[in-house]
């Protein structure tokens, strides 16, 4: 890079001395034009852009830099500070200043403005930013991958990532392009550092938090707590209330606790351990046995007052 930039220094030099136009010839053919104004149809163009700039330009589709011997193209500004180094087989970076990708005043160190992409886009690269990981196989193991990372240390320094968002196969056939998106944190273990799954999307739209594979459509690891939490559940046990509902007969009901240790039509603590509750389900359920024992209730009172009745009539009859 650094014999690139003699180079054009030298040819700079060079045509400061003419007050024209001249040109730099091989062979008979015109190789640079060195131009004080106006415009040439072919060649390599050097001048000054404006103020204290450089502009090197080729009216053909490609103007190439070349740095041999695998070494890097650097280019640094007035205090020789290296800003942008590309490396064909090493690191490249820009540092200091906004990247701009799609516009010319980025609002961050790296800004990307694109078209927006439809939400029901069938292009299977639809994207304003792609990342892309191939690992030569379909593996729900690996994936494209985001990751964040924080200093460790309370002074700022040993960087780590501590956080990454990952993207990996829902299954493992082939052409089977499912996906299923984790979000990751990076915990202490034992004496090694592992990744926490704690949260994951799959394909089908169901999350898992703590749960690296949901069947459900929102499956936690763990208790959940919240201010409020709405059920929808039908058909709703009005038809208790309704006219022709037969109560249960409280002797049958009497045998099948006997005999089982639960009430009728609710499951036994065996099954809701291996299988868990519906919630809406069972809440219905115990509404159910909570409005029949109304009825139950009802029907003892109305026993208990025609039975007062009737020892108020005997009394007076005694008497």
């Amino acid at each position: 890079m650094k014999i690139l930039v003699s180079i054009l220094l030298g040819l700079l030099a060079i045509g400061a001395v003419a007050q024209g136009n001249d040109d730099l010839t091989m062979n008979n053919n015109r190789f640079v034009k060195f131009l004080a104004s106006g415009n040439v149809d072919d060649g390599v163009k050097i001048g000054r852009f404006s103020g204290n700039a450089l502009r090197v330009s080729y009216q053909g589709n490609v103007i190439a830099f070349d740095a041999l011997d695998n070494r890097a193209i650097i280019f640094n500004n007035a205090g020789n500070q290296t800003k942008i180094q590309l490396h064909p087989a090493g690191k490249s970076f820009i540092k200091g200043g906004d990247f701009g990708v799609g516009l010319s005043n980025p609002d961050a160190k790296f800004h990307v403005l694109s078209d927006a992409v439809d939400i029901n886009s069938t292009d299977e690269k639809a994207a304003n930013l792609i990342i892309e990981a191939s690992s030569g196989t379909r593996s729900m193991n690996e994936g494209a991958t985001l990751g964040f990372v924080i200093p460790a240390n309370t002074n700022g320094g040993n960087a780590w990532q501590q956080g990454r968002i990952m993207v990996t196969p829902n299954n493992e056939s082939n052409a089977n392009a499912s996906g299923r998106m984790l979000l990751q944190t990076r915990y202490y273990n034992s004496g090694s550092w592992e990744w926490q799954n704690n949260l994951t999307l799959t394909a089908g739209g169901s999350v898992g938090v703590d749960v690296i594979n949901p069947t459900e459509k929102l499956e936690v690891n763990g208790t959940i707590r919240s201010k409020e939490v709405k059920v929808e559940a039908a058909p709703w046990p009005d038809y208790v209330f309704s006219e022709g509902y037969e109560l249960p007969d409280l002797g049958a009901t009497a045998d099948f606790i006997k005999a089982n240790k639960h009430l009728p039509g609710i499951p036994s603590a065996t099954e809701v351990a291996e299988q868990g509750i519906l919630l809406g389900e069972m809440n219905a359920k115990l509404l159910e046995k909570i409005e029949e024992l109304t009825l139950y209730v009802i029907e003892l009172k109305n026993d208990n007052q025609n039975l007062s009745e009737r020892v108020i009539e005997l009394e007076s009859k005694i008497k």
